[in-house]
């Protein structure tokens, strides 16, 4: 009788591994398929990005002057561009459209720190029946972590966020109003929110199909969450691009991976 229990018992196994034999070679290479299926659909949609791991930095000179707010200034001749590449924010949705290519110039002083940036624009994003373009220049704490996306990455990222006036057409405004250059502190995506105080100055242009921006702020830091800008600190940058004219907007951008910010004196 015991005998007979122990045949019954390795029959039930036997049945029982035969039927998870069966599941597996059917389920596997659905599973297999469906991985490579997503990754084939991540791949075509995430466009390549070179120097993500190993980003050239962002070096910034001294100046001894004011740093104008007026992009077609002199002072702003005199400092030499830097190429940075933009490609479309393609993890989360609604994704960029577009890769793009950014002339960053960058200048600090005693008690302040600005950006020019220049983008190609085919109209002018302003008017009623226009999005908005728009910009911005973002601060991390530490170095660059060794991804593509534009987010806060847990720390209190400064976002320097500059929008064209889509109801006057102008490319001024007061920092104080929705319109014009906010800054905003990140921790991740989706977490923007508006610094309790607003210190950050901006001002655009658009000509011959090109806008110039510039973009400045105090370096000293006088909140909550807002970082200090100074040649010892390790900070990271990136940058990012808005098309009205595509209907761009929120996370539908073209962005740069971060890199490290440095600033640097002759």
């Amino acid at each position: 009788m015991v005998e007979d229990r122990r045949r019954r018992a390795l029959s039930d196994t036997q049945v029982r591994g035969s039927s998870v034999g069966v599941v597996l070679r059917f389920t596997a290479p659905l599973l297999l398929v469906g991985v490579l299926y997503f990754v084939a659909m991540y791949g075509m949609r995430q466009p390549r990005m070179e120097s993500v791991t190993t980003p050239e930095p962002l070096l910034i000179g001294y100046a001894t002057e004011q740093l104008s707010a007026d992009p077609s200034s002199d002072h702003w001749r005199s400092v030499e561009p830097v190429t940075i590449r933009l490609f479309p924010q393609a993890v989360r949705a609604a994704f960029g459209s577009e890769v793009r290519v950014v002339l960053v110039r960058g200048a600090y002083n005693v008690g302040e720190m600005a950006f020019l940036l220049e983008l190609e624009e085919s109209t002018e994003g302003s008017g009623a029946s226009h999005a908005p373009d728009g910009c911005a220049v973002m601060l991390t704490p530490g170095a660059p972590p060794a991804t593509a996306q534009m987010m806060g990455h847990g720390g209190n990222a400064n976002i320097w966020h500059w929008v064209s006036d889509t109801a006057a057409g102008a490319s001024d405004a007061s920092p104080s109003t929705d319109q014009g250059v906010r800054e905003l502190i990140a921790t991740g995506p989706g977490t923007q929110a508006p610094m309790a105080f607003q210190r950050v100055e901006g001002r655009g242009e658009y000509a011959r199909g090109r806008w110039s921006v510039v973009i400045k702020r105090q370096r000293e830091s006088l909140q909550a969450g807002e970082l200090e800008v100074a040649p010892a600190a390790a900070l990271s940058v990136a940058v990012a691009v808005w098309d009205g004219a595509r209907g761009e907007g929120l996370s539908a951008k073209s962005i740069s991976i971060l890199r490290p910010l440095r600033l640097v004196r002759d």
